[in-house]
């Protein structure tokens, strides 16, 4: 049999409860105990006098309790208890057994052997508290619509055409060939009529396909952003009973943690003088017809009609190749079976948060396991955890298209923004690094000519004057809220010495109730260079032929007005609730270290204190994933806005700890 103390306080305070009326006698010095109780209401008349000899029956024992001559054979019948028989005769008398002796009683077969444990000590009490470092993991997939072209797909026609209308072919092709030439959007084997072949590899190396080596607003994967990290805390208090059952409570937090990328830090270009370019865009936004007719011929009359350069002592056309840099795109939905990707070209900035905070309640049973250096407990318990995450995007574009065909303020290529292949030389040799509108030579592109052709760039720049959405901040910022409560169970282990060196480690499994809430919001998200009515150039995939001019009728975002400053802004909400699976596994080292540390052994409160250091896993499933609940679409004008759509994946954080443990 275990003796079993888990409900020995609620018992004991209702046998209080139930006597509190009645009185109690407990027992008397050696020499006066009662042969009898004392009627009920009445107070001993005075000591039983001792007897003068020893003790010569059982009975004769209990009230002569100082010797120890008991008689060798107990009747068989114990005695009456009560007026005409002895109290307590079913007891061995004090001080032969102290009520306080042998606190904890158990009775075990051990390999077919009855063993017994006794246990003499008090419950203890312990408190540790530990700094940890957190690691949460990543937000995962794409920043946008998964299902939307990339820009260089989207672009693909004319990144072609703009790479072979800079190209000549000159000089004799090699042996067995003769020379080529490449030129304008008729090039050969560039163009969308061979798509087919470069598909199916017989033409290989376009400029489309060599830009699609590199970053070219390409959209953003957010599991690159590492897993965020940051600190926190853990307290723990809790309490040891003589049968090595127990209970523990457990607060723990993590500070919040953040993982942000801009993209310009990310990029080969070196932008200076922002300000100027901010400048450069309102101005053209503002300025007069005949002021814009100037600006066409020769961009750096903008310098002139500015009053002279910026405090970089740029002129306006390095402004522009400086600073229209190749971020990063948005891909969404549009309502077109392909999509879009959207070109930030200015300010491209992604960031992401991840905090939690939890407590739990367990209880220890008695070991079902014990050996001299082995202790396994079951035990069960109570678990809340509440994660916060957040992503949050701003991006800011010019409005513009530059370069490939076109002339400037005239029609330009549908979405195109001209940049250099971003290898980080400066190919031409101008003082600016991978310039946009007037791309530098970039790797060598494959044609039916033979080799030894040279590659030359035009200095002329192509641009279109900002759209009404330049400079207009896109933005996205999605919130979720995950709170998880149940019970939890499993088992908890210790590995050496109480006093010494050891291990403690608990694996525990919960079955959690999950109430989560996501909230979404933003403005802006669509292309900020369509404008209805804009003369285009649109792709031959679009228009059957090799490039059509033609009015734009794709416009996607509201123009604001005074009136309605935010026409493009979305907001929504919603709440769910299901249950979720917990997985948490800890490892965790003690031992009394501080005390063989000079001075600091000695001072409190280290003198009785354990260093601690160990490891923590808590995995949960069907948690609210922040990015992936979101659908990404991005045509205002059509209805079409970012929306929730709820996905849930698996959820996991991970810390170190160091700390201390004290015992009492």
């Amino acid at each position: 049999m275990r003796v079993q103390h888990w409900l020995a306080s609620l018992v004991g305070a209702s046998g209080l409860l139930l006597g509190a009326q009645h009185g109690l006698y407990a027992q008397q010095p050696p020499g006066a105990y009662q042969i009898a109780p004392p009627p009920y209401g009445q107070g001993m008349t005075g000591p039983v006098a001792a007897p003068i000899g020893p003790p010569t029956s059982y009975n004769a024992s209990l009230s002569g309790p100082e010797y120890g001559g008991y008689p060798q054979v107990i009747p068989p019948v114990p005695p009456q208890i009560g007026p005409n028989g002895m109290d307590g005769s079913t007891i061995q008398p004090y001080p032969t057994i102290s009520p306080f002796d042998n606190g904890y009683t158990s009775f075990f077969s051990l390999n077919g052997i009855w063993d017994r444990i006794q246990r003499n000590t008090d419950r203890h009490w312990y408190f540790n508290t530990d700094f940890l470092f957190i690691s949460t993991r990543a937000t995962q997939g794409i920043f946008g619509n998964p299902a939307a072209q990339t820009y260089v797909r989207q672009e693909r026609d004319f990144i072609n055409a703009a790479s072979g209308g800079s190209t000549t072919g000159g000089g004799t092709g090699g042996t067995g060939g003769t020379g080529g030439t490449t030129g304008g959007t008729s090039g050969t084997n560039t163009g969308a009529n061979n798509q087919l072949l470069i598909n199916e590899g017989f033409i290989v190396d376009t400029p489309a396909q060599i830009a699609s080596r590199f970053n070219y607003y390409n959209g953003m994967q957010l599991e690159n952003l590492g897993d965020p990290t940051s600190d926190g805390a853990r307290f723990t208090l809790g309490e040891w009973n003589p049968d090595h059952s127990g209970w523990a409570w457990t607060f723990w937090f993590g500070s919040t943690a953040v993982a942000d990328f801009n993209a310009a830090s990310d990029i080969t270009q070196h932008p200076n003088d922002l300000g100027r370019l901010e400048q450069i865009i309102r101005f053209m936004q503002n300025t007069s017809f005949q002021n814009q007719l100037a600006i066409a011929s020769n961009p750096d009359q903008i310098d002139v009609l500015l009053g002279g350069v910026g405090k970089k002592d740029l002129s306006a056309t390095q402004v522009l190749e400086m600073n229209l840099l190749n971020l990063r795109g948005l891909p969404v939905a549009d309502g077109t079976p392909r999509g879009q990707t959207i070109p930030y070209d200015i300010y491209f900035n992604v960031r992401v948060t991840s905090a939690q905070i939890g407590t739990h309640l367990d209880y220890y049973f008695t070991p079902f396991l014990e050996r001299k250096w082995l202790t396994v407990n079951g035990m069960v318990g109570a678990e809340y955890l509440n994660i916060r995450e957040s992503l949050s995007f701003v991006g800011i574009d010019s409005g513009m298209l530059y370069g490939g065909g076109g002339t400037t303020g005239g029609a330009l290529d549908r979405d195109f923004k001209a940049q250099s292949t971003p290898n980080g030389i400066d190919d031409n040799q101008d003082g600016i690094i991978d310039n946009a509108i007037a791309i530098e030579p970039g790797p060598s592109t494959s044609g039916t000519g033979g080799t030894g052709g040279t590659t030359t760039t035009t200095s002329t720049l192509v641009f279109s004057f900002p759209s009404p959405f330049a400079l207009l901040p896109a933005s996205i910022d999605v919130l979720t809220n995950t709170n998880l409560v149940g019970p939890t169970a499993g088992l908890h282990y210790m590995v050496g010495g109480e006093n010494s060196f050891h291990i403690i480690g608990e694996t525990k499994f919960g079955l959690m109730a999950n109430f989560e809430n996501i909230e979404l919001s933003g403005n802006n998200i669509g292309s900020t260079t369509r404008v209805n009515g804009t003369a285009t150039t649109f792709p031959a995939e679009l228009s059957g032929a090799n490039g059509t001019t033609q009015a734009e009728f794709g416009q996607n975002l509201f123009i604001p007005s005074p009136s309605n400053p935010n026409p493009n802004a979305f907001e929504s909400s919603a709440q769910h609730s299901h249950v979720s699976p917990l997985i948490e596994q800890s490892i965790i080292a003690e031992a009394p270290v501080f005390q063989y540390v000079p001075i600091l052994g000695k001072m409190w409160p280290f003198s009785h204190a354990n260093l601690r250091g160990g490891y923590t896993f808590m995995w949960v499933g069907d948690v609210i994933e922040t990015n992936q609940s979101v659908d990404y679409r991005g045509n205002p004008m059509a209805g079409l806005e970012p929306r929730i759509e709820p996905s849930r994946g698996s959820w996991w954080s991970d810390n170190w700890s160091v700390g201390a443990s004290w015992n009492w």
